[in-house]
Order: C-alpha cells, then structure tokens, then sequence
C-alpha cells in the first residue's frame, strides 16, 4: 500500500524496506509511483515484482528508472573481487526481473551516484558503475535499457564546475537530482 509522507509515523520508518509514494499533477496527466529500497538484490525484489510491479493487474508504465550500486558499495563492502562478482550476480537477477515489464515501458538504468571516497568505498563504487554500464550495454536488461551515467556526471574529476558536490559527502542538493532528471527526459524524447 503506498505510503504518504503525511502518514507516515516517522521519516525513519519511510526508509526501512520498500516505501512506496505516488504523487500526482493534473496538469500534465501525470501519475508518478515511487518505490524505493535500497538496491541490493533480495527475495522483497523477486516478491515485489511478481505482485506489485509485473503483476496482471499491474499499472502500465510509461517509464522505470532503476538505480544499481550505490548501497551495495557502502553498505554491503566486500573485497573488490568478491563485491563484483556478487554483484555481476545481482545486476544479473535484477535484468531478469525487469524483463517482466511490458515491451511499451521504456526502461532507464541508472549508475551510482559518486560520493567522498572514505564514506563509500570509492574503488567499489567505481566498480559498480562500470558494471552498470557494461551491464546496459551488453543487454544484460533488455534491448530497451538506457543508461543515464550518474556516476560520470557527478564524480570529482569529471564534474562541471556548476555541479555542487554532496553537502555531507554522500547526498547530494537538488539542483543535482534535476539535472538527472533532465538527462532522463533527455534519453526519453530521442
């Protein structure tokens, strides 16, 4: 059942396992839906896909954006061999998952995002990058899948003068997350 901010008891209990938020804005006919969990591949991914997302009387989607990598680098570290290989394995879950959405959903793949390197594990988060992309490129979600280059974007040495870096060394302001959302309706009206 989605979750309403109002409703909620706590910010706190909003980020524990999956919370879901639609927003919506007449205007435009717009419906958004917003699932959120962190990104490491579980059983709640296999469940919430076969019941929620891919179910038979499933919303249609116009678009998802999946995001890969990101929590896995800073909550789940591992020696870098051992964290790729875990990971090949769960990007691998997460494109078959995925397939399960209907061919008219466009489907964006979304690196990590950088952060300060002593907060993140920055050798594994570039690594997931990397893996996201060759992920997407070699169809590993689908024929369909875009990649938006987060991780390119916002890491120290490739970033625009005008891209604030995170306020806190991980989350970054909105002016960032704008932008990405400029590059995704970029990739959707190609």
């Amino acid at each position: 059942e989605p979750t309403t901010v109002g409703s909620a008891a706590s910010w706190g209990a909003l980020f524990l396992g999956w919370s879901d938020f639609t927003a919506t804005c007449d205007a435009y006919a717009l419906r958004i839906d917003f699932s959120w969990k962190p990104e490491m591949h579980t059983a709640d991914d296999d469940a919430a896909f076969g019941t929620r997302f891919c179910a038979a009387d499933a919303p249609r989607y116009d678009l998802a954006l999946v995001g890969k990598g990101l929590h896995d680098a800073a909550f789940r570290p591992a020696p870098l061999p051992a964290f790729v290989a875990k990971l090949a394995l769960q990007v691998d879950a997460l494109g078959e998952l995925l397939r399960c959405l209907p061919p008219t959903t466009r489907l964006l793949v979304r690196t990590p995002y950088w952060a300060d390197a002593a907060r993140s594990n920055g050798p594994l988060l570039g690594a997931a990058a990397d893996l996201v992309r060759a992920a997407v490129a070699g169809g590993r979600f689908g024929p369909r899948a875009q990649l938006v280059d987060a991780f390119a974007f916002t890491r120290n040495d490739t970033r625009s003068p005008t891209t604030p870096p995170p306020y806190d060394g991980v989350h970054y302001p909105p002016v960032v997350q704008l932008r990405v959302w400029n590059f995704i309706r970029n990739a959707v009206e190609q």
